[in-house]
Order: structure tokens, then sequence, then C-alpha cells
């Protein structure tokens, strides 16, 4: 894949969760005035309606973060990364732990390009939590960058090895195979940036992804 096929595929994905959101935000509002009018037994219904409205507005603002094109060589506070995370995961079964940084100067940033990479760290973390649980983050400011840590614990943890391998640089990633294109996509956007990426799995003890960017 070259990088314009990168490229291409990005604004493609960004285009549709921008023509998606606005759609489905207009259900959200128009569900929410509806629970205001009509009586306590048809409520029940809209509430779930606009519950699953909601969670799909979430949802797309944070893949087309996750996934979309942007200017990787901005920067964001990390607030905005922590209100599209704590959003994503709100009625899910797994939970993220993530208390918020600030430094003297004001609120601890990230290049845009680690919050995508950090972004896609936790969708993959996710994909191996079949029963639920907990992903804590810490975040800290180190003299050669960003010192990210994130942990996933659960009942229930599976996790490729391709992945893991991966990750490590322990393998090359072959492009053709569907189940790792987002472990990939991972790599792709951790060389981007010159992430150091280590990834660590026991069982018992859960994943560990540390990333230093």
């Amino acid at each position: 894949m070259t990088t314009m096929d990168v490229k291409l595929a990005e604004m493609l994905c960004t285009r549709l969760c921008h023509d998606l959101t606005g759609p489905i935000g207009a259900v959200n509002n128009g569900v929410e005035f509806l629970q205001e009018e009509e009586d306590s037994e048809e409520n029940e219904a809209i509430s779930l309606i606009v519950s699953s409205a909601r969670e799909a507005v979430h949802r797309l603002q944070f893949y087309r973060q996750a996934y979309g094109r942007i200017n990787d060589e901005g920067t964001m506070s990390l607030d905005t990364y922590h209100t599209l995370v704590t959003d994503f995961f709100s009625g899910s079964k797994i939970k993220c732990q993530w208390p918020k940084a600030e430094e003297e100067n004001g609120r601890l940033s990230v290049s845009q390009a680690t919050g995508r990479l950090l972004l896609n760290l936790l969708i993959v973390a996710m994909g191996g939590m079949l029963k639920g649980g907990t992903i804590t983050l810490n975040i800290e400011k180190k003299a050669e960058g960003r010192l990210i840590i994130l942990r996933a614990q659960g009942e229930m943890l599976k996790y490729d090895p391709d992945f893991l391998r991966l990750m490590n640089g322990e393998v090359e990633a072959n492009p053709k195979d569907p189940k790792i294109v987002h472990y990939l996509f991972v790599k792709t956007l951790a060389d981007a940036c010159d992430a150091k990426l280590h990834t660590e799995y026991q069982e018992g003890e859960g994943l560990r992804l540390q990333i230093m960017a």
C-alpha cells in the first residue's frame, strides 16, 4: 500500500464519518424532542432510540479522528482526546480509566499523529476483551517525548499472536492478510510518527502497550 493509497483511504473515511454524523445527530435531536411530548410508556422505547443514536454519534466522532485524514503536523490537547474516549466508552462493558494530566503552562498535549496512534491502540485493546474489563491509560511528559502506557485487564482476554509479534518488530506484515489489516495500520501510524512501541501480554496479567512518541 502506497502513501497515496493510505491518504485516499483516510480522506474517504473522513467523508463517510462526516456525512453519517449529521443525519444520526438529527435523529438523536428529534427523538429527544419526542421524549418530552410522549407518555411514559412510549418514553421507554424512545429512550432506547436516544441512547443508540447518541452512541452512534460518539462512535463516528471517535472513528473519524482515529481513521480519517487529519493534520498530523498539529497538536491537540489531551482534554479533547479524553472527551472522545470517555464518550466512546460510555455505556460499554469496557471501562477506561484515564486520569487527566496537567503541566505547568496548561493542559498536556500530543501531536495529532500520536493521538491517532493512541486511539487505534485503544481499539485493538478493546478487540481482545471478550467479556469486558478495564483499560488504564497513563501519559507522562518526558524529555524525549510523551510516554504512553496502556494496560488492558479483564475476565477473558484474547489477542492475536501476530499482533504482538508485529508490534515488537519480530515479523513482517503481510498486507494481503485481512485479519491483520488493523495491526498493519497501527504499525504504519507508529512508523509515521517515529514512535517506539513495546507490547507485552501475559495470561492473568493482561495486555501492556508502551509508546514513546
